[in-house]
């Protein structure tokens, strides 16, 4: 949420505040998983660094790509993601990734002036409401 807005408000510095809010959020994904097991915090770890990996090259080679591009890639991937994992954890998981995708693309496509601010409610508010919701099952 807070990389989307400050990206709105401050288009030309999107990289540095990209480039600042993204580890932030990785080192925050580690700690909550303080109490979790070894294994799931690897599994975190390997997660994290295959994604970083794939979307570095994924930009590689799609550019030049715009930033409202790779702001509504970012999301995409995650949309898929929660598709996949929901083949295996259940209804609730296809969902999220349905409606997260869907409402990316409706942002791109209708919003292209606050596209960034779309996002900051569409990849953090809901998918912070998501994993609460997912957290019940």
């Amino acid at each position: 949420m807070v990389g989307y807005s400050l990206n709105d408000l401050f288009p030309a510095h999107g990289g540095a505040i990209w480039g600042a809010i993204t580890p932030i959020g990785l080192i925050a994904g580690f700690a909550a998983l303080r109490g979790a097991g070894r294994e799931v915090r690897w599994g975190y770890g390997a997660l994290a660094v295959t994604l970083v990996a794939f979307l570095a090259a994924a930009l590689f080679v799609l550019w030049p790509i715009s930033p409202r591009q790779v702001a509504a890639l970012i999301p995409l991937v995650v949309a898929a993601g929660y598709v996949i994992a929901g083949i295996w954890q259940g209804p609730r998981y296809v969902t999220t990734g349905i409606a997260v995708a869907a409402l990316t693309l409706a942002g791109f496509v209708l919003l292209k002036q606050h596209f960034f601010l779309w996002m900051a409610g569409v990849g953090g508010a809901s998918l912070i409401l998501a994993g609460i919701w997912l957290r019940r099952v």
